[in-house]
């Protein structure tokens, strides 16, 4: 930034030298950083972090490392997708790199865990289980492909097919099958007992049967079996006897480890850029600009060790100091500055903003600049954030410029500045043109307004996990969700006509449940669940295989204002049907009241009547809630009143939610539905809830119109519809909550 009077610069990229004690902590920061942003004045400075390891720099040494990495058998699929996805593996079996997510997609679907096949298994003393290794899960994808089988159906016997691949992936898999060959065979060559001499030839040809690099790439290999050349060397020179005495594999695997993690990459230094090194290698030499990075206490060496490691040697006269060393280093860094010497610690907590106290280093040498002053030496705190206006200052100690040239960055500044408090504005928004509206939007609206208004309105939804990170371990037990899915299959082949026993031996083979006695119980669980749910379809007059039929619904009011469109569906005779094997119902409930008042509405002559079956936990075991339109309802009003209430969800927050709506207007306890209990979260806690209302329950009433809103949106739909609950939790409202 800094320019002599004709206009050329002072200082080149080459003249800079970033200098850290640890290169690896900071490199990716330093590659964003420099990296710049030139549409906003930030130029694009070159670059290069110099005397990385060879395990770092180089990516055949990469996959050397976590191919060794992986002989101690367990083959986790997070290390072999890991492996897998290094570009010079992928490119060796004609995959994408990209593809690699794909993979570990398709195996944690699967249930992959650890181990290629049961020998893995068997070599830990578990009896092989026919799930969880890399193999189970290639049969079980490729069967459902092959075979075009489906649960509970096996594939001889023993393998549940998967659902959910697709022929797009029969490539993919076939390439993956072959990768984990290699590696299986890689793998035992390692494992067995050889000489240091025979062990590192099979080393190299391992890395031969995994890699594939282009002829300008061969740079890389060099390195590679130069290390092993000094590898051999050295035992050649400890004697004949090193040479030809069988050594264990796991010994030979640590020596190859930390040479590839200790031994220099290629030099990088005077490439005419900015060089990233760490202190050591670039020890006295000068450099016009000079830049020490993360002189920060956890960077400081410690001199007495670690005090809770009962195996280190007592420290005796002579020893290395790493402390004093440490120091040196920084000592030859700052005589290293010819024009510029600047020196980065963290000052300030990033979480408090506490002040956080110097390195014992950086503080001697604070001082000793103050001596030379004869003063206090003046220290600059950066902010943290671009967009600060300590950014822009001039400062004289530093340079005749401002920091940063950001052009981004100054109209933030500035903007922020312009900014005044100002009193909050009407959450009230302006009313949206009526255009066509479905089913599912109303549903929405009844059941989850405050969420309708964020999505449909504000247009911003919250974060979902669309996957769950399942570890490398067997599993023993099963969460929550894992037992909803098991009751799940359960009930949904029982209703089908299917018989839960085939169920449980496909859920067994598929990895779904844990193995043996562990898994047992909860096949127990679910199935006595679905055969309860069965039992109470049986009780009313129900047949299975259970057959429920769509209806495509199309309204348009009296008077051609709005149109209504979606479809209906789980239709049994009159009676819409709702079978779940969760005990949650609030919002689903209110979603089906809704379809009630639009059945209504398009089939008036239909006597339609709502069904619900959950899994209860109280009185009965399986809970069965019925409702219909009172004689004396008004369907067309309904439907004016909840197409009002879409109108309403959309120009602001209604503070209104399913469960807390219920409880208030058909009995239950509507604090416990807002704020939950130890075993369950209440409504409060939902996402878009605590952005507008993140009271307690009295507070909910006092600052927000809740008891108006369900007395206006919900009461009167409630009121017009009879309830039966042979849980004995809601029942048909006879009074105002209001």
């Amino acid at each position: 930034n800094e320019r002599h009077r004709d206009g050329s610069v002072v200082f080149a990229p080459r003249d800079v030298v970033v200098l850290t004690n640890d290169v690896e902590r900071f490199a990716p920061l330093v590659q964003s950083v420099f990296a710049g942003n030139p549409a906003a004045g930030v130029p694009n400075i070159p670059v290069q972090l110099a005397d990385r390891s060879l395990g770092v720099t180089n990516p055949i040494a990469t996959v050397g490392q976590q191919l060794l990495r992986l002989l101690d058998g367990r083959f986790r699929v997070s290390d072999v997708v890991e492996l897998l996805a290094q570009p010079v593996v992928a490119k060796s079996f004609d995959i994408e790199p990209a593809d690699a997510d794909r993979v570990s997609e398709l195996l944690a679907m699967a249930n992959a865990r650890w181990g290629l096949d049961g020998d893995d298994q068997r070599a830990v003393g578990i009896e092989p289980l026919g799930t969880f290794t890399l193999l189970d899960a290639l049969n079980r994808l490729v069967s459902a492909v092959a075979t075009a089988a489906s649960g509970p159906e096996l594939v001889g016997d023993r393998i549940a097919p998967l659902r959910e691949v697709s022929f797009d992936d029969v490539a993919l898999l076939g390439k993956t099958a072959l990768f984990l060959q290699r590696l299986h065979d890689s793998c035992t060559q390692l494992n067995l007992l050889a000489t240091p001499l025979e062990w590192f030839v099979t080393f190299r040809e391992a890395l031969g049967h995994l890699v594939f690099v282009r002829d300008d790439e061969v740079l890389w290999w060099r390195a590679i079996d130069r290390l092993c050349e000094q590898l051999r060397d050295e035992v050649e020179l400890a004697g004949d006897y090193s040479a030809s005495v069988t050594v264990n594999p796991a010994d030979l695997a640590g020596l190859v480890n930390s040479r590839l993690a200790s031994t220099a990459g290629m030099p990088r230094f005077q490439t005419g850029r900015v060089t990233v090194s760490s202190l050591t290698a670039l020890r006295r030499v000068p450099h016009r600009v000079v830049c020490l990075l993360g002189v920060d206490r956890e960077g400081e060496p410690n001199t007495l060790g670690n005090p809770d490691d009962l195996t280190q040697s007592p420290q005796c006269i002579g020893d290395r100091d790493p402390r004093s060393e440490y120091q040196a280093q920084l000592l030859d860094a700052v005589m290293s500055a010819q024009d510029r010497l600047i020196i980065c610690s963290t000052g300030f907590d990033v979480t408090s903003g506490a002040e956080v106290s110097p390195s014992a280093a950086l503080s001697e040498l604070i001082d000793a600049l103050g001596d030379l002053i004869g003063g206090k030496f003046p220290l600059v705190h950066h902010p943290r954030q671009t967009w600060s206006e300590a950014n822009f200052v001039i400062r004289p100690e530093v340079s005749d410029r401002p920091w940063s040239h950001d052009r981004s960055a100054v109209e933030a500044a500035i903007s922020r500045r312009s900014q005044r408090k100002q009193q909050p504005e009407s959450l009230v928004l302006a009313a949206r043109p009526d255009g066509p509206c479905t089913i599912a939007d109303l549903r929405r609206a009844f059941s989850q307004p405050v969420r309708t208004f964020c999505e449909d309105r504000l247009h911003f939804a919250a974060l979902r996990e669309f996957g769950r990170e399942r570890g490398s371990n067997i599993p023993l037990v099963l969460d929550g969700l894992d037992r909803f899915g098991l009751r799940h299959g359960m009930l949904s082949s029982a209703i089908s006509g299917g018989r839960p026993e085939d169920w449980t031996d496909f859920l067994t083979a598929s990895g779904d449940v844990p193995p043996g006695v562990y898994g047992a119980a909860s096949l127990q669980t679910a199935r006595d669940d679905a055969e309860a749910i069965v039992d109470a379809l049986s009780a009313e007059g129900m047949t299975l295989p259970l057959v429920t039929t769509p209806l495509n619904v199309h309204i348009t009011r009296e008077d051609g204002d709005v149109e209504l469109t979606g479809v209906i569906d789980s239709l049994h005779g009159s009676t819409v049907l709702d079978i779940a094997v969760s005990s949650s119902f609030a919002n689903r409930f209110c979603e089906r009241l809704v379809d009630l008042v639009v059945l209504s509405v398009a089939s008036p002559e239909t006597q339609w009547r709502l069904s619900m079956y959950r899994m209860g936990n109280t009185k009965a075991r399986v809970r069965h809630l019925t409702a219909a339109l009172t004689p004396s309802a008004n369907p067309r009003e309904l439907l004016d009143g909840l197409i009002e209430l879409r109108r309403e969800v959309l120009i602001r927050p209604v503070p209104l939610s399913a469960g807390v709506a219920l409880a208030q207007c058909c009995g239950g306890d509507p604090k416990a539905e807002w704020e939950g209990h130890q075993a369950r979260p209440g409504e409060r806690e939902q996402i878009f809830n605590r952005l507008f209302f993140d009271f307690g329950y009295e507070e909910l009433l006092d600052q927000t119109t809740t008891l108006r809103d369900v007395g206006k949106w919900f009461a009167p739909l409630l009121r017009s519809v009879e309830i039966n609950d042979n849980g004995g939790k809601l029942q048909s409202m006879n009074e105002d909550p209001s």
